[in-house]
């Protein structure tokens, strides 16, 4: 048995397709996405879909979290956003790590493969 998908709330659409694509960087599945559903491919090598959807209500809000190849760039756009996270610090992995919170208020935690540099 495999995970098949994770799937958020979403209250506007459009703005947590902005996020997850613009901002986190997920690839947009344009084929299996509706106006009511975005669906990404969290993994290009798996079946593993991330989705955000209207369907259920923002009392589940829960935490994910990905796995990126770099911080630097999504810091870099976050702070040209003026988009608020925490960190960066070190996980219990002892990698890099920020949080922030999607437009539904939904924690997001990005852990890096590669270490942060001071420049």
């Amino acid at each position: 048995m495999k995970l098949h998908e994770v799937e958020l709330y979403a209250s506007d659409v459009q703005a947590s397709q902005t996020f997850y694509h613009d901002v986190i960087g997920l690839k947009l599945n344009e084929k299996a996405s509706n106006p009511g559903l975005n669906v990404f491919s969290a993994d290009k090598d798996s079946w593993l879909d991330f989705n955000t959807s209207e369907h259920g209500s923002k009392d589940n809000a829960v935490a994910i979290s990905f796995l990126v190849e770099d911080l630097a760039p999504i810091i870099a756009t976050l702070k040209k956003d003026d988009i608020p996270f925490a960190g960066p610090e070190t996980d219990h992995t002892n990698l890099p790590t920020i949080s922030l919170k999607d437009p539904d208020g939904n924690t997001v935690i990005l852990h890096s493969k590669k270490p942060l540099t001071d420049s």
